[in-house]
């Protein structure tokens, strides 16, 4: 007959409170050898909320004021009813910040919804699983489906949805050129809604970082506490007899713990049930305002919550849907009824007379203007593109349209920074301005093309020391100065579909240079200066490659003809590396034969526009 001393042992903030209640006998515990109790019934207590401790060894650690509960998972995290409230609390918290910010980014609707339901749903385990589980004989299943059913969502916080923004990029990636094509540059929104997607997908500010990790924690102390629900340690624990279970009835401040602890559960299920209710109205206010502001012209739009007002970040003014001559009123309701600085990208098209409105100042987040098939009346200063009212703007396109000389408003020395990429193509432009390259002196790419207007090369371009791609495909220049190239450090020049006979003898500096693009020309032979030098070679070690097809070049090159270097009076070596290439003493020649296209993808553009004719 073993003589134990008795103990009520309740669990609460990951101590023992012991009381000593009786000693007695007990035939059941002589062969009982209990040294400690589950480490985890610490972080249980609706599960074991009050132990009868009646054993030897565990007496004899509660006498010695000792811990009586295994250490050997002390390091494991395994979360208690008031911590996986805390979590959940901060967890719910960062999701609702970034599904904020995705609201503000991200266009496709679908991902909006399954993100605010992703919510909803982690905060509706609670009261929805003790609900249905309050009367199951094991409570430790509540808690396996409360943590199963968070770290699902927060797999679809942190796989998913990532995955659903980042697929079209990898669908469209073409692998073996590493580039996108073309022509996606120039789709509606394609460059708006890639930048706003690489800031959700990546990390922009340390409070960024900290929500966006933090579910991901969370999921990982959810798995842990999941295995130590399912298989707890291997403990024996002697039970309690009836004599013990009579004296719990006097002990009140156990009862009054237990108590708290209800009262904490219910309270922690109405605050996440509220929160839960909370995304959900917001995220129906932001679908409504999105449903009774929409605009057919609207070609992109997104539904920020707490917003009043529509936002479309893609708005194509078209003058034949509206049945007007001129695009004032499309950006009048612009400005009036959507939220201005929403807009990214505004399309001005099929109008008979622009005269460039005013309005068009007040879009400050405007990055790209486009206007197709039009008539430019006028466009002054009073709504000139500036710095302070523009400083995103980085894309000017003007294709198909009317215009008998480039605008004022865009020809002053405040332009944006980031304004790097002019088009103009299809134009009946007859000429450009001497000093252009004292306003555009941050043009990157200036694109001239398919204006039959355009004779010569602009002067001005040889000053513009940013330059770096110049296309003037499409034009009537029969002639290019053999200094025009000298100051400029070019990665691709496109001079096809000109009557050229020559080339220029310098080509400035070719460390960046890329292709030189002939198609269509009349030119017969290179510069003899281009050979008496060693070959160009570019930063990234290859032929500078000079793409001639369809021009009399490469009928020589096609017949073994070696008089391919103007004057030259010494054959240059001349070897045929495929069926349409030839090396020409270091310069890759491309005589492959196609039609010649414009650079800008007008088939597109009509294909594009067509939604709103």
């Amino acid at each position: 007959m073993v003589v134990a001393t008795e103990y009520v042992c309740s669990l609460v903030n990951n101590s023992c409170a012991v009381n000593r209640i009786a000693g007695h006998q007990d035939d059941r515990i002589k062969n009982s050898n209990v040294e400690y109790l589950p480490a985890t019934w610490i972080d249980m207590p609706d599960i074991a909320p009050f132990i009868l401790v009646s054993d030897a060894q565990l007496s004899a650690r509660i006498e010695a004021n000792e811990s009586v509960f295994a250490a050997e998972n002390s390091t494991v995290l395994v979360m208690s009813e008031p911590q996986w409230f805390y979590v959940q609390a901060v967890n719910v918290r960062c999701e609702i910040i970034q599904a904020d910010h995705l609201s503000r980014l991200i266009g496709t609707i679908w991902i909006n919804r399954l993100f605010a339901m992703v919510i909803v749903i982690n905060c509706w385990p609670m009261p929805i699983v003790r609900l249905v589980c309050r009367h199951h004989r094991n409570p430790a299943l509540k808690r396996v489906l409360e943590m199963i059913t968070d770290a699902l969502m927060n797999v679809a916080y942190d796989v998913v949805i990532p995955y659903a923004i980042l697929y079209p990029y990898q669908r469209d990636f073409n692998t073996t050129t590493r580039m996108f094509d073309g022509t996606v540059y120039y789709q509606d929104g394609w460059f708006a809604t890639t930048t706003r997607n690489l800031q959700q997908l990546f990390i922009s500010s340390w409070f960024n970082f900290i929500c966006t990790i933090g579910p991901g924690f969370s999921m990982l102390s959810c798995m842990s506490t999941i295995k130590f629900c399912v298989h707890p340690q291997n403990n024996r624990v002697v039970g309690a007899n009836a004599h013990g279970m009579d004296t719990l009835r006097v002990l009140g401040r156990g009862i009054r713990i237990r108590n708290a602890y209800l009262r904490l559960t219910k309270v922690a299920s109405v605050i996440l049930s509220s929160a839960g209710l909370f995304v959900l109205i917001i995220h129906l206010h932001a679908t409504l305002v999105a449903n009774l502001g929409g605009n057919s012209g609207c070609l992109l739009e997104l539904r920020p919550w707490f917003k009043t007002k529509y936002t479309c970040v893609v708005l194509e003014a078209s003058c034949t849907r509206q049945g007007v001559n001129a695009p004032q009123l499309a950006l009048e309701d612009a400005v009036s009824e959507m939220d201005p600085n929403g807009i990214r990208s505004l399309v001005l098209s099929h109008c008979p007379q622009i005269e460039m409105p005013t309005q068009i100042r007040a879009l400050l987040g405007l990055e790209q203007l486009k206007i197709y098939n039009s008539t430019i009346k006028t466009w002054e200063m009073d709504a000139a593109i500036d710095a302070s009212t523009k400083p995103g703007l980085q894309f000017v396109y003007i294709i198909e349209t009317n215009m008998s000389g480039i605008p004022p408003a865009l020809l002053h020395r405040d332009l944006p920074l980031r304004l790097t990429d002019i088009e103009f193509s299809g134009t009946n432009l007859t000429r450009i301005p001497a000093d252009l390259h004292e306003y555009w002196s941050h043009v990157q790419f200036l694109c001239l093309e398919a204006s039959p207007g355009i004779t010569e090369i602009p002067p001005s371009t040889a000053q513009m020391p940013s330059l770096s791609q110049l296309n003037l495909a499409g034009n009537v220049i029969a002639a290019v100065p053999d200094n025009q190239f000298v100051a400029n450090a070019f990665y691709s020049v496109n001079l096809g579909g000109n009557p050229l006979h020559s080339l220029p003898i310098e080509l400035g500096f070719t460390l960046l240079l890329h292709d030189i693009r002939i198609q269509h020309t009349k030119i017969a032979s290179l510069p003899l200066k281009w050979f008496q030098e060693p070959p160009p070679s570019n930063i990234w070690g290859t032929c500078v490659i000079i793409m001639a097809g369809d021009s009399p070049l490469c009928d020589k090159l096609f017949a073994n003809e070696t008089d391919v270097v103007e004057g030259s009076t010494v054959p240059v070596p001349v070897n045929r590396t495929g069926l349409n290439t030839f090396i020409v003493d270091g310069y890759l020649v491309d005589c492959t034969s196609m039609p010649l296209q414009r650079f800008y993808p007008v088939e597109y553009e009509r294909a594009w526009r067509q939604k709103n004719l």
